[in-house]
């Protein structure tokens, strides 16, 4: 195998005052850019009273006007972006399920960002230069099918696009091309594992090392029921097509506990969703982004509508996390060194660590956030009727010195619209 170490972004390792000044910056340059070149931010900030000029700090962020779901459907298809449809060289959307789809464009830099983010996703649940990548995420309008295809490309990775479905050839395939890695929905993992059981192969004896989840709510027993019966480690990655898609946030292998924000591209509110008033870190409200780096749909406090609480990394580089989750067996992965850290848990901040940097204190963050995972136990959903809002159990922790924020993996209910009860 290839020893090679995968390259780190310089943003990766700055210290917490360079990202602060590196998001002001990009901050006040989407600002700009949205009140210049799209019509609807240039009425929404002008019916506020506020101008990007206005911008002269990250707290005055709290002084613009949100943006829903609504606003993206209200200027269905296009009328949102910030760049002429021309240049975009691809469109996203959703499916529609609850009214008119999401649409979002991507220019040829905002393809080349998100391939980025999802590489260093990849990385930090644990990739090893010379990976192979089995995609089971679904290919087309779906972010996650050509999101994780990018990103692993962009990573160096070998991929094989198969898209969802035909669960028995899906077997087939991981056992003759001998995958390292699965992107795929936590469900979709349990329905290869029922497959291998039935055509009477052991799955703990498969190649596969790692799981990439998401694309829909998953509990820590959920965690640890894939991790039992495919021996692999399993880490949980978050993203909104409306915010970029899959890579928003990322789950470090050596924590799980939370994906990692990556604030050097989106940067995190957190609110009353009564009130819209700013709460501060580790209280519980609703998760808001704001885009820094996007160019064709720059979103500006785009309200998720999951609530969560952004935490501290969890090493003693970083700060104490509130929420703990379950401890993962010790027999979970047959096929890797175990993932439990050292008691100093210096190896489990924020950032991405790859094999050759597993042991190294150095590759955690110094003060990460993330979004705490609480244990399944604690947590009840409902997944009868769907709400304005859903709650989110996605923990994220930081994979650079500076990112020291993660999200709370605490009550997750968001793609399938689950509701607690």
């Amino acid at each position: 195998m290839n020893q090679r170490e995968f390259a780190w972004d310089p943003i990766e390792k700055a210290s917490i005052d360079e990202l602060r000044s590196l998001q002001l910056k990009r901050l006040q340059s989407t600002l700009q850019h949205a009140y210049r070149n799209s019509p609807v931010y240039r009425a929404k900030f002008d019916a506020a009273g506020v101008h990007p000029d206005d911008c002269q700090t990250l707290a005055d962020l709290a002084r613009f006007p949100f943006t829903t779901k609504k606003d993206l459907r209200d200027s269905y298809p296009f009328g949102m972006f910030a760049v002429p449809r021309e240049q975009c060289v691809r469109i996203h959307a959703s499916s529609g399920t609850t009214g008119k789809p999401t649409v979002v464009g991507y220019t040829r830099n905002d393809i080349d960002t998100w391939a980025g983010l999802v590489a260093r996703s990849i990385r930090a649940a644990g990739a090893r230069p010379g990976d192979m990548v089995h995609v089971s995420y679904g290919y087309g309008l779906f972010t996650g099918g050509l999101g994780a295809h990018y990103g692993a490309e962009r990573l160096g990775l070998t991929v094989v696009p198969f898209g969802g479905g035909q669960t028995e050839r899906q077997v087939q395939l991981i056992q003759d091309f001998k995958p390292d890695i699965i992107m795929v929905t936590p469900s979709y993992m349990l329905a290869i594992a029922e497959e291998f059981e039935r055509q009477g192969i052991k799955a703990t004896e498969s190649s596969l090392r790692i799981g990439i989840f998401g694309a829909e709510p998953w509990t820590n027993d959920m965690r640890h029921a894939i991790e039992l019966r495919m021996g692999l480690d399993a880490v949980d990655i978050y993203g909104l097509s409306e915010v970029i898609g899959p890579g928003v946030a990322s789950e470090c292998v050596l924590a799980k506990d939370g994906p990692t924000i990556w604030e050097d591209h989106f940067y995190p509110e957190i609110i009353d969703p009564e009130t819209g008033e700013l709460l501060p870190d580790g209280e519980v409200g609703e998760l808001v982004f704001t885009s820094l780096t996007k160019e064709a749909l720059p979103v500006i406090r785009y309200r998720t509508r999951d609530l969560t609480r952004l935490l501290p990394g969890s090493g003693p580089t970083c700060r104490l996390t509130a929420w703990q989750r379950e401890p993962r067996p010790s027999n979970c992965s047959t096929k890797s060194k175990p993932m439990s850290a050292p008691a100093s848990r210096s190896s489990c901040g924020p950032r991405g660590v790859s094999s050759a940097a597993w042991a190294r204190p150095s590759a955690c963050s110094t003060s990460g956030r993330r979004i705490p995972d609480q244990a399944a136990s604690q947590r009840s959903m409902s997944c009868g009727s769907r709400t304005d809002r859903r709650q989110v159990v996605t923990p994220s922790g930081r994979l650079s010195v500076s990112f020291n924020r993660r999200l709370s993996r605490a009550t997750k209910a968001w793609t399938l619209g689950c509701a607690p009860a």
